[in-house]
């Protein structure tokens, strides 16, 4: 069976793309799926944080690979066969990055609540690549929850992605790549040691949106 394509994609940088990806990869990884990451970021955080790891012999569940190991229309990395390949693409939007997005069957796109992220936000969802895949948007107010003026940003943000009617899951993670270098996201074998009650259970529904294990 082909493997399951999912884009982690904002047209901004700063989103927590990176973040999340390691997340996902990670979890399918400790489920016993056969999982790859493609690292199209600019930055190569998801290949930092792999060889950082590796460099202090913790585990790594998945395999990564640059964006030139990967086959889109195959559906392989490093020629080889995968049951979740979760893609880190960079920020931009291109005739590339359009159509690498029309292989994945899931788009997931991680928004920051700021006047920026609004701006550039309100010209992604209205290109057509977007409207045509299917979306989960992840809210991540890490940096942002406690300011003032976030509320009316919230409601324009909900209300331009309701006509989309695609899950909004709201996650309050961190985009620390810090805690991710020293080793502190996983493991105790079951679940990510830093996350517990509410921040766990907001993760649980999005591995259950994606359409992996929960528990």
């Amino acid at each position: 069976m082909a493997a399951k394509l999912i884009a982690i994609y904002n047209w901004k940088g700063g989103q927590g793309k990176s973040t999340l990806s390691i997340i996902l990869g990670s979890w399918a990884g400790l489920k016993g799926l056969k999982v790859a990451v493609v690292d199209g970021d600019d930055g190569g955080t998801v290949s930092d944080w792999v060889e950082e790891r590796e460099l202090n012999g913790k585990l790594v569940p998945f395999e990564v690979a640059p964006v030139s190991k990967f086959d889109f229309s195959r559906r392989t990395v490093n020629g080889k066969d995968f049951d979740w390949i979760f893609i880190d693409f960079p920020a931009a939007f291109n005739p590339k990055i359009q159509e690498a997005l029309s292989y994945c069957d899931i788009v997931i796109i991680p928004i920051k609540l700021g006047k920026p992220e609004l701006a550039r936000f309100k010209r992604l969802i209205g290109k057509e690549i977007i409207q045509k895949i299917p979306k989960i948007f992840i809210i991540n107010q890490s940096l942002w929850f406690e300011r003032n003026w976030l509320n009316p940003i919230w409601r324009e943000v909900q209300t331009l992605i309701r006509k989309f009617n695609c899950p909004i899951l709201d996650i309050k993670y961190r985009s620390d790549y810090g805690k991710l270098m020293d080793g502190h996201l996983f493991w105790d074998g079951r679940k990510p040691q830093i996350y517990s009650g509410d921040l766990w259970v907001e993760l649980r529904a999005l591995f259950r949106a994606v359409g992996l294990p929960s528990d």
